[in-house]
C-alpha cells in the first residue's frame, strides 16, 4: 500500500487508508504500508508499516527529496516482502513508483480520489503544471490494471482521459463498523448539536453553514459542533463579524480512533458540498456518520449526481431555508427521525458499505491464482501445557476445546516429553515456527518460562499466560524476583483464574496491573454424562499429590476420626511428589480405610459414586475439582483459600481452617452422618456453579480475549 497521509488526524485520506487496511487484514491479506515520517508509528501494526525519512512539509523544497528516498524503500519492500500487488492511493508524485512496479511485473490497483476536475476547482495551478499532472495521470492509469473511483464524476474524468472503461470500478467509500458505532454518552448540557467533521475551508461550503446559522440565531439551544483543521481563518472572522460566535463550537483536529466519540455527540450529522463538486466526491464521513447511527442531512444535488448514494437513508435539502426547516423538523420529532433514518443508515453500512465488502469488491476477479491468500482461515492458537492429564488446568483446557465458541480458532497443543530439558525448549521454538500461531497460550510452570523465552525467537504472535494459582514456591525466593518480573512482562496478557489471584499477582509484581484480566474457570457437566463407578466411597479427594493440596492434613484428620472409631472409606485420586510419603503415613498409622487410586481417566465416575468431596488446600487459584464436584451435586468440604469463595460461600459448602486437621475432622464427622445436609449443600452448590461458572461463559470470554489481541 502506497500512501502519503498524516495518521495523526482524521480526514478523508486517513479514514480511507485505515479502512482499506482494516478490510485487507480482515480478509487475511497481509498489507505492507509505505509511509513518510514523522507520522507516529503504530505500536500494534508496526510490522506492517515501513516509514521512510521525511524532510518537512510540501512548502519546503527539501521535502521533494523524500520521494527519491521513498523509491529506494519501495524497491526494498517489494523484494524483501515478495509483494504481489501494489495498492496505491494515487497522487501524481507516486507515478515513478508505479513505473518501477510495472518494470518489476507487479499488479497495480490505483485508488483515485482526486481527479482532474477536482484539481481545477480546488488548486490554483498554472496551466503548464496542470498539463504535467494530466500527463502523469495518463501514464499511471495506462500502466495500472485496475482503477477504483468513489464517484461517477471521477469515472467520467477518467473516460475523458481515454482510460479503458473496463478498467474503472465505481466503488463508494465505506466505514469500519467495529470503530464507528453508536456509543451511549450522557450530555453535560441540553444543546441540540448539528455536527460536521471537515477541514474548515470553502471546499466544504462553509459559508452556507454560516448562513444557516444566521437563520437559526434565535434558537439558542441549537449549536454547530465543528471538528477539523482550520485552514481558512477568514471563515472565523466572518463568524465574528456576524456575531455568531456563540452558535459555533470548534474542537480542532482529532485522531482517527477518537472520531466516533465526537460523532456520537451529534444530534444531526451534516454533509455540505459545493454544487460544482457534487458528483465528484463520495464523502467518507457520510459513511462514518451512518456507522454511528446518526441522522444525516445532505445536499440534494450530491444525491442527484451520485447514484451510488440514492438508496442510502438520508435526508436531503436544496437550499439554506430548506436546511433550516429540516433541522427544526428533526429537533421537534427526534425519535421518529432517529429510528427511520439514523438506525436504518447503520443497517445499510453494516450490509453494504463496510470496508470488508469494499475490499472484496476491489479485488474481485483480480487475481485468481492468489485466491489462497484471500481465503478466510481460522487463526491458530498454540496451547503450551506439559501434559493433558492429571490436573485442573488440563481439564479446563480440554473442556474448553470442546466448546462451540472455541471453534472460531484452530488449535495446536504442545506437550512435554521431559519437564525440565533444553531439548523441550528447542522443540517448543520449532513448534511455534512451524505452526505460526496468532496466539501462544501457556499454562503452569515451567511452561511460563519456556514460552516467555521462546517469544524472543518468534515475534509475530501474541503471548498469553494463565495464572492458575494464588501462590507459587518461586515467590519465597527474593533472588528470583527480577527474573520473575522479566518473564511475566514478556506476555501481552495474563489471565487470572480468580479475582484474588489477580490481586495477589499485582501485589507481587505491581507493574503487571494493566496486563492482567480475570476470567474465572468454568465447567459444564451433566450428571447423566458420567457413568457411576461400582466402587463407592464416603470421602474422595481428586488432585495432585503435592503440599499445596493438603492431603497430609486430610490423612491426619482421618487419624483423629479413627481414634473415635470412625473409619470413612476414602479414595485418593491423583499423583505427585508427595505420593510415597502419604502412603507411608497411612501404613504407619494403619489407615486401612484409605485407598490410593493414582491417576484415573475415570476420576469423575468415582466422584459420582462418593458421598463427600474434600479439598483441604493450603493455596489455590480457582480449582476445577470444586466445579466438578458441584456439577455432580456433591457436598464439599474445603478451605477458604484462593478463589474458592468466589465460587461457593458458607451456604453452599463447609469451610475449615487450612493446616488444621482438627477442624477438618469435625467437619467430616458433622457431614458424614447428616444426609439431609449433604443433599442441601449439593443442590445449592450445583445451582451456583451451573448459573455462574459455565464452560460456555468461560469460552466466550477467552475467545473474545483472543480476538481482541489479534486485532491489535
Amino acid at each position: 500500500m502506497l500512501e502519503d497521509i498524516n495518521l495523526k488526524t482524521y480526514d478523508g485520506a486517513t479514514a480511507h487508508f485505515l479502512g482499506i487496511y482494516y478490510g485487507l487484514k480482515k480478509l487475511n491479506i497481509s498489507p505492507i504500508v509505505l509511509l513518510p515520517n514523522p507520522y507516529p508509528k503504530d505500536k500494534v501494526n508496526n510490522r506492517d508499516f515501513i516509514f521512510y525519512p521525511s524532510f518537512g512539509d510540501y512548502s519546503k523544497i527539501l521535502s521533494k527529496f523524500r520521494y527519491l528516498v521513498s523509491i529506494l524503500y519501495f524497491i526494498k519492500a517489494i523484494v524483501k516482502n515478495k509483494i504481489k500487488i501494489i495498492y496505491c492511493r494515487y497522487t501524481p508524485l507516486f507515478t515513478f513508483h508505479l513505473i518501477i512496479s510495472k518494470i518489476m511485473k507487479r499488479k497495480i490497483i490505483l485508488e483515485i480520489n482526486n481527479t482532474l476536475t477536482d484539481f481545477k476547482i480546488r488548486r490554483n495551478f498554472k496551466n503548464f503544471i496542470y498539463q504535467i499532472i494530466k500527463g502523469l495521470y495518463y501514464i499511471s492509469t495506462k500502466i495500472a490494471q485496475r482503477l477504483i473511483v468513489v464517484s461517477s464524476g471521477m469515472r467520467k474524468d477518467l473516460i475523458k482521459l481515454k482510460v479503458e472503461k473496463n478498467k474503472i470500478y465505481l466503488i463508494p467509500n465505506g466505514t469500519n463498523p467495529e470503530i464507528f458505532k453508536p456509543i451511549k454518552n450522557d450530555k453535560i448540557n441540553s444543546y441540540f448539536y448539528i455536527g460536521l467533521i471537515s477541514k474548515i475551508d470553502n471546499y466544504h461550503d462553509f459559508e452556507k453553514i454560516i448562513e444557516v446559522s444566521e437563520l437559526l440565531r434565535d434558537y439558542e439551544d441549537i449549536k454547530f459542533l465543528i471538528v477539523g483543521k482550520l485552514e481558512n481563518k477568514k471563515i472565523i472572522d466572518l463568524i465574528k463579524n456576524k456575531n455568531l460566535s456563540d452558535k459555533f463550537i470548534f474542537l480542532g483536529e482529532i485522531p482517527y480512533n477518537k472520531t466516533p466519540i465526537y460523532i456520537n455527540q451529534f444530534d444531526i450529522a451534516l454533509i455540505s458540498t459545493p454544487k460544482n463538486l457534487c458528483g465528484y466526491t463520495s464523502p467518507i464521513k457520510l459513511f462514518d456518520y451512518a456507522g454511528c447511527g446518526k441522522i444525516i442531512l445532505c445536499d440534494k444535488e450530491l444525491i442527484k449526481k451520485e447514484r451510488s448514494l440514492r438508496t442510502f437513508p438520508l435526508l436531503t435539502y436544496n437550499s439554506k431555508e430548506d436546511l433550516k426547516n429540516k433541522i427544526l423538523a428533526i429537533k421537534n420529532n427526534y425519535k421518529y427521525y432517529l429510528k427511520n433514518y439514523g438506525e436504518k443508515a447503520r443497517i445499510a453500512v453494516l450490509k453494504r458499505y463496510n470496508w470488508i465488502k469494499i475490499c472484496e469488491k476491489s479485488l474481485k476477479g483480480f487475481y485468481k491464482k492468489d485466491l489462497p491468500i484471500v481465503k478466510k482461515e481460522r487463526p491458530i492458537v498454540l496451547q503450551v501445557i506439559s501434559n493433558l492429564s492429571g490436573g485442573g488446568a488440563q481439564s479446563l483446557l480440554l473442556n474448553f476445546l470442546k466448546e462451540k465458541g472455541a471453534k472460531k480458532f484452530e488449535y495446536s497443543i504442545f506437550t512435554f516429553e521431559k519437564k525440565y530439558s533444553l531439548k523441550t525448549f528447542i522443540s517448543l521454538i520449532k513448534k511455534i515456527r512451524k505452526t505460526k500461531p496468532k496466539i501462544i497460550h501457556a499454562h503452569l510452570f515451567p511452561e511460563l518460562y519456556y514460552t516467555a523465552f521462546a517469544s524472543f525467537f518468534y515475534k509475530k504472535g501474541k503471548y498469553v499466560y494463565t495464572e492458575h494459582n494464588i501462590f507459587n514456591r518461586r515467590q519465597k525466593f527474593k533472588i528470583l524476583y527480577p527474573l520473575e518480573r522479566f518473564v511475566y512482562h514478556q506476555y501481552d496478557k495474563i489471565i487470572a483464574c480468580a479475582s484474588i489471584v489477580k490481586e495477589k499477582l499485582i501485589s507481587y509484581i505491581p507493574s503487571l496491573k494493566r496486563k492482567i484480566v480475570t476470567i474465572q474457570n468454568g465447567f459444564s457437566l451433566k450428571e447423566y454424562e458420567i457413568k457411576e463407578s461400582k466402587e463407592k466411597s464416603d470421602l474422595i479427594f481428586i488432585g495432585r499429590l503435592e503440599k499445596q493440596k493438603g492431603v497430609d492434613i486430610l490423612l491426619k484428620a482421618l487419624k483423629l476420626l479413627k481414634e473415635e472409631e470412625i473409619m470413612p472409606k476414602t479414595f485418593i485420586i491423583g499423583y505427585g511428589s508427595e505420593e510415597e510419603k502419604l502412603k507411608d503415613y497411612c501404613e504407619k498409622e494403619k489407615l486401612t480405610n484409605v485407598r490410593f487410586l493414582s491417576k484415573r481417566e475415570d476420576a469423575l465416575s468415582f466422584l459420582k459414586a462418593s458421598k463427600i468431596f474434600v479439598l483441604p488446600s493450603r493455596w489455590e487459584g480457582l480449582p476445577i475439582t470444586i466445579l466438578e464436584a458441584a456439577s455432580l451435586k456433591k457436598p464439599i468440604i474445603t478451605t477458604d483459600v484462593g478463589g474458592i469463595k468466589e465460587v461457593l460461600d458458607e451456604n453452599e459448602a463447609i469451610f475449615v481452617e487450612k493446616d488444621n486437621p482438627i477442624s477438618l475432622s469435625k467437619a467430616i464427622k458433622t457431614l458424614l452422618f447428616n444426609e439431609e445436609l449433604q443433599k442441601e449443600l449439593g443442590e445449592r452448590s450445583f445451582a451456583k456453579v451451573s448459573n455462574h461458572f459455565s464452560m460456555k461463559t468461560f469460552s466466550n470470554k477467552l475467545t473474545n480475549l483472543y480476538k481482541e489481541l489479534i486485532k491489535k
